[in-house]
């Protein structure tokens, strides 16, 4: 298996990643073949050295931007259950005033959607948060996302210049919801997780689809 460079994330740019003891690189590689019926992507990710790296001329540079964001109803009720019941009384009257609002906090006011470092996971099936071989639970350290948002979340993530997305040509609209250009079955994510209780920073992927 073959794997391509996708995404480099430096530690000077990224303070808030914790990286292991040496290392100032996480690295994302993918294999571009198709794996199984539903173009099962395979990742790998990689803690590496900025020291003696080899430079690319094939380099496109991101402009991140810092975002406020809150936990999935779901995982608020997990954690916060009484403000999570509140919630979803005050989502279900909004529902029966205006029928787009019936889902306003999932879609606009909770998990970022997109492709992001760190912050809460916005899971699009359940929640498969992996263990380490060491038995502790792994945070979320990565999302890379086939689409920046979707028909749901748009109104609150798609980029304030496009003011009317659903009127501008069909080609521009796939170049504004995902322009990374990359598909992972239907509306796909991979998701990455680290341990920070093992000193080397173990990492593992989780892909899922709709």
């Amino acid at each position: 298996m073959q794997y391509i460079p996708l995404l480099q994330i430096s530690k000077s740019d990224y303070p808030e990643v914790d990286f292991p003891i040496k290392y100032d690189l996480l690295c994302i590689f993918t294999c571009p073949k198709n794996h199984g019926e539903i173009d099962n992507p395979h990742f790998k990710a990689i803690w590496s050295n900025s020291e003696g790296l080899n430079s690319c001329n094939n380099v496109i540079s991101l402009n991140p931007e810092t975002v406020i964001e809150y936990p999935s109803l779901e995982k608020l009720l997990s954690i916060n259950e009484p403000l999570g019941r509140s919630l979803m009384e005050w989502q279900s009257g909004k529902g029966e005033e205006n029928e787009e609002e019936e889902a306003i906090y999932e879609y606009q006011l909770s998990v970022a959607d997109g492709t992001k470092v760190g912050g809460y996971v916005n899971w699009i099936q359940s929640d498969e948060t992996p263990k380490c071989n060491c038995n502790n639970e792994m945070e979320h350290l990565l999302t890379i996302s086939e689409a920046e948002f979707d028909g749901g979340t748009y109104e609150r993530w798609c980029p304030n210049e496009i003011v009317n997305f659903w009127g501008i040509p069909y080609e521009e609209r796939v170049m504004v919801q995902s322009p990374l250009g990359l598909s992972f079955g239907d509306m796909g994510k991979i998701y990455f997780f680290v341990c920070k209780r093992c000193e080397s920073k173990p990492l593992k992927t989780i892909f899922q689809c709709s």
